[in-house]
């Protein structure tokens, strides 16, 4: 939002100077981006004369022109069209740095030296105002500053950084409000309506066919009008804030718009045929609008519409065959409230970024509709002369303001501020709000441009806001033990296992909670109820059901860049539906792809399989104590996004901890991926109930160790073997596999041997009878179930 110190002091009565101001707005919360002041950056550039102007020699677009400064004579190349003998002109010697940051060097130009050089209005940051080089009167003194003949231009520009919320100070009276409200003046209040005497018929009638998209729309017809250049005040402002001043009735609409935040239209009404009427566009409809370029619209754009064509796109952008222009002596003015979603939808589809839109979208003054008609309808009067109608209204203009009941003790309950009650109403009022003393608290109406304020607490942002943030005093936290951050127990825990996972050579990232509903399909059938209204995106569009989608996704983004050997990990919620609710787990997932180590002599390359993902989740059973040799390796319940024959699920008395394994080929197809990819999951719910993790207790007393080795049948699984000695007694703590031996002999036989090491463990020491007991329950029951034999 930009503006001038004289366009803000138009409202504003104070004697503040440009550096109070500028801190104020700051502190306001309405941040200075920059201030430029043009009797510094324009105030090298001199009045000069072109004594003669020839073609170049050597350039067919060039002229070489003879420049008097009124002390010497300087010659200088120059490209511009008007450059001719004569005429003044505007001067910027070597030296001079232009506006844009260039520094203007003696230089060559085609063989010809240049000394200089003619500025047009557009190289010295005021817009383009005219084609060439800017060509002033003839009664400019030769040699003087140029802003000898241009003090307005001495005016300091302001440029603030407005927040979304606050649609208010899109106009340069609503800053001045908040100033003055801050203390630097008093707000000025605004024009008086004029009566008019000579009011004529209104041959123009309006419709809305939806009020939900338009509440309200107010016109007023004017006859007899000259449309003509815009007087120089108004230029001015113009041109100091880098817009173009295009005719009196459209500069009017924009200095509302810029002045008040009221976005404006007039419409040449000789151009309008039939009444108006404000409709959603239908399918294939077209418009041309102001910026000549040409839109296809859909049925969810608003449109004005005339009975045979659409003349605008509501709320964004004028039509070109229904706008005003010099020789226009109907004019119809427009004032409405339109939809802000729709108006954002619509400026975001068709990427029109324009100043109606931007203020529509963040909410305008519902009660300026026709004060806002009104100021406009006085200027238009003023400039162009003419007779103008009644208002014509559709749809409602009232307007119902909210009340909010405001108790100062919460504002020192939540800020450790405190502000007497007359000066917290005086502050408010300052703001616009009505307020009523109850007891110790405040009605107060909120005013109509204060769309923002809801709630008490927003309330309290304001008196802390215009009092300035500064002054909110410092408190020290109470040193109670109770009082102190204090990381929960799985908090702990997860910050053990990024700590073990980092180690491992995996990097953790953090990935949205959301994901492409078209990933999330490949993974799981698509949940509605956890589908996203209102996405950032359409690739972001649903929760996510599963932390691999988004990890997979980072493998061929790396990839492409280069980056073979890849490690993910991340620790975050899942989102289910279950029994008409919402449910959100924490999860520990991690990917890999690529080989286990990098490309060197000392060791032999191996790509990543099952195992290092195994390992990968077995690393973060141990942080929970978890002793994985209880474990039970199972094929069932496995999720069908990993590969059917290579991955696996781990429990632990029937709960499921895990998983782990290749993905799926369908889905390594699905994301473009060169080579397999292993994944795993695991369930940290299950993991820790409450403050409590599933694992057995520690014993004090002495393991025992057995070793057996059995015939197997060579198509035996030996993980099955290990689960079914592990389930033959309780005191059966660890079971591993330390041999695997096949010759000639026990291949042509369909034998293999292996050879399992049983740790034994119990809360008293074992004696002979029962480790011998337990050592018979083994053997039995592995002969029994697979045919084994004792070697």
């Amino acid at each position: 939002m930009k503006f001038t110190l004289s366009w803000l002091k138009k409202f504003l009565d104070s004697n503040a100077s440009l550096d109070e101001i500028s801190k104020t707005l700051t502190s306001l919360g309405l941040e200075v981006e920059s201030i430029t002041d043009r009797s510094k950056t324009l105030g090298a550039f001199t009045i000069a004369e072109i004594l003669e102007a020839y073609q170049h020699p050597n350039a067919d677009r060039l002229r070489i022109c003879k420049v008097s400064t009124g002390e010497e004579i300087l010659n200088i190349v120059c490209g511009a069209a008007n450059a001719r003998t004569g005429i003044k002109v505007v001067l910027a010697k070597f030296g001079t740095t232009l506006p844009n940051g260039m520094l203007i060097k003696q230089t060559k130009i085609r063989g010809i030296d240049s000394s200089g050089m003619l500025c047009s209005s557009e190289e010295l940051g005021l817009g383009k105002l005219e084609d060439g080089i800017i060509e002033l009167s003839s009664e400019a003194k030769l040699g003087a500053k140029f802003l000898s003949m241009h003090p307005e231009l001495t005016d300091p520009v302001i440029e603030v950084s407005i927040t979304p919320n606050r649609g208010d100070c899109f106009g340069v009276y609503g800053i001045a409000r908040d100033l003055a409200a801050a203390g630097l003046g008093k707000l000025n209040p605004l024009p008086n309506s004029v009566k008019h005497k000579k009011l004529i018929p209104n041959p123009i009638k309006i419709k809305i066919e939806d009020t939900k998209i338009c509440p309200a729309l107010v016109g007023r017809y004017f006859s007899g009008v000259k449309n003509c250049e815009s007087p120089k005040w108004l230029k001015d402002l113009f041109r100091a804030i880098g817009e173009d001043s295009i005719s009196a009735l459209v500069d009017i609409t924009n200095y509302i718009c810029y002045s008040f935040g009221r976005p404006l239209h007039v419409f040449d009404a000789q151009k309008i045929q039939g009444n108006l009427i404000v409709r959603k566009a239908n399918k294939d409809e077209q418009l041309e609008a102001l910026n000549e370029k040409t839109y296809n619209l859909t049925t969810d754009d608003i449109v004005i519409a005339d009975d045979k064509n659409i003349l605008s796109l509501a709320g964004i952008m004028g039509g070109k065959d229904s706008g005003c222009y010099l020789p226009t002596t109907e004019v119809f003015l427009e004032s409405a409230l339109f939809d802000q979603a729709t108006i954002t939808a619509t400026g975001r589809k068709h990427m029109i970024d324009s100043d109606a839109r931007q203020r529509f979208e963040r909410g305008v003054d519902k009660q300026f509709v026709i004060i806002g008609a009104e100021l406009a309808s006085n200027l238009i009067l003023e400039m162009c002369g003419g007779s103008c109608s009644e208002y014509v209204i559709a749809g409602s203009v009232e307007y119902e303001h909210k009340k909010i009941i405001f108790d100062l003790a919460k504002l020192e309950s939540l800020s450790g501020l405190s502000i007497k009650l007359h000066d917290a109403k005086n502050i408010l009022e300052k703001l616009g709000f009505i307020c009523h003393n109850k007891n110790n608290s405040l009605e107060c109406i909120v005013p109509s441009w204060r769309n923002d304020i809801n709630i008490p607490e927003d309330l309290i942002e304001e008196l802390l806001r215009i009092n300035s943030y500064d002054i909110i005093p410092t408190l020290k936290l109470p040193t109670s033990p109770l009082t102190q951050p204090v990381l929960t127990k799985q908090q702990k825990l997860l910050n053990q296992i990024r700590k073990v996972l980092i180690a491992s050579g995996l990097n953790e990232v953090i990935t949205w909670s959301f994901m492409s509903s078209k990933n999330s399909e490949l993974f799981a059938p698509i949940i509605d109820e956890l589908r996203i209204f209102n996405p950032i995106s359409t690739d972001l569009d649903i929760m996510r059901s599963s932390i691999l989608p988004n990890l997979i996704e980072l493998v061929p983004k790396n990839h492409n860049r280069s980056l073979q050997n890849l490690a993910f990990f991340e620790t975050g919620p899942v989102f289910t539906w279950k029994k008409n609710q919402y449910q959100q787990n924490k999860i520990i997932a991690g990917v890999r792809f690529g080989d286990i180590v990098q490309k060197n002599w000392h060791k032999e390359l191996r790509s990543v399989d099952i195992f290092d993902a195994k390992s990968d989740l077995y690393r973060i059973l141990s942080v929970f104590n978890i002793n994985v040799d209880n474990c039970e390796l199972d094929t069932k319940d496995l999720p069908n996004y990993y590969h059917p024959a290579r991955s696996a699920c781990v429990k632990l008395k029937e709960k499921i901890l895990g998983f782990f394994g290749e993905i799926h080929p369908r889905i390594q197809a699905k994301f473009d991926l060169p080579k397999e990819v292993i994944a795993f999951e695991c369930l940290v719910e299950n993991l820790v109930d409450g403050k409590k993790a599933i694992s057995d207790p520690i014993s004090d007393f002495q393991p025992v160790q057995r070793d057996f080795a059995f015939l197997l049948n060579l198509d035996t699984m030996v993980g099955e073997v290990s689960n079914t000695i592990k389930q033959a007694d309780n005191l059966i703590k660890e079971v591993s596999v330390f041999d695997v031996y096949n010759d000639d002999k026990l291949t042509s036989s369909g034998k293999k041997s292996v050879a399992f090491s049983v740790k034994l463990q119990a809360s008293h020491n074992l004696d002979a009878s029962e480790i011998n007991m337990i050592s018979t329950k083994i053997i039995d029951l592995v002969k029994q179930k697979f045919e084994a034999e004792l070697r």
